[in-house]
């Protein structure tokens, strides 16, 4: 899974939102907005797994939770934790991410259009070159009739239907020839695990090999992508899962393990 690796952090914001609780308190609040922003979402209401994450008992951590949520720095449903800043921040990255994929989408297409229109003028004049060359070498009375044959070729070729092309208007279709363009044309088996590791999910793949076509290595980084997301979503627990009151692994809302962070640090 794509995770930005940072969040924006308003200084004057902060310090005055924060003047109503304790220093102590303030720290856990910090943990908390991190790890939304890391889950890139509501995270779970396990007091047990947010003990670990700031470094305190169970029994602390309920009363801080307490605070926050009374103080309104935190809210709490179902079994959800989230924070209305944070959750805005949050929209406004998903659109902007998308608002970005689409502009690449049309300078891309603009790109290849012009690309083929300049393929296709190419080889029209290299075919045009051809036949003169053929003629000019011919005797004068077979140039002139070869000069009709020609003329008449052409002339049907000018009202036979163009030569099929790549249905760009498909998504999919899309993805598969953008990301052979960044992998190699062997790359398709490649796309195809990393479309499955993201959950058939067209546009996060395709935002995927765009990030991978700046990088040095694109091949390595999406086979990183997907060996990520494949130990993320394994059935077999690691040994630093954490366990329920009935010795149970316990797995985060999006089917990731729990890990104990003290272990796993």
């Amino acid at each position: 899974m794509i995770k930005h690796p940072w969040f924006k952090f308003y200084a004057d914001d902060w310090l005055t939102g924060t003047m109503d609780i304790t220093l102590e308190e303030e720290g856990a609040y910090l943990r908390v907005v991190a790890l939304i922003f890391s889950k890139e979402g509501p995270i779970p209401d396990n007091d047990r797994w947010l003990a670990g994450m700031c470094r305190i008992s169970v029994r602390k951590w309920r009363i801080i939770k307490k605070c926050l949520v009374e103080s309104g720095k935190i809210d709490i449903e179902g079994n959800l934790i989230s924070n209305a800043r944070a959750s805005k921040e949050l929209r406004e990255r998903a659109e902007n991410s998308l608002k970005a994929s689409r502009a690449a989408d049309e300078r891309w297409r603009k790109n290849s259009d012009r690309n083929d229109q300049a393929s296709e003028k190419q080889q029209n004049e290299g075919c045009e070159r051809i036949t003169d060359a053929y003629a000019e070498s011919m005797p004068t009375r077979t140039r002139k009739k070869e000069r009709k044959i020609s003329a008449a070729k052409h002339a049907a070729l000018g009202n036979s239907s163009t030569p099929n092309t790549i249905d760009l208007s498909d998504p999919k279709t899309q993805l598969y020839h953008r990301g052979k363009e960044v992998l190699g044309k062997s790359g398709a088996g490649q796309i195809t695990k990393l479309l499955a590791a993201l959950d058939d999910n067209v546009p996060r793949t395709r935002a995927a090999i765009e990030t991978a076509s700046t990088k040095a290595e694109p091949r390595s980084y999406v086979a990183k992508m997907i060996n990520l997301r494949t130990e993320e979503i394994s059935d077999v627990p690691p040994a630093a899962v954490l366990l329920d009151n009935k010795g149970r692994p316990m797995r985060n809302p999006d089917g990731s393990w729990f890990l104990n962070p003290v272990v796993t640090l």
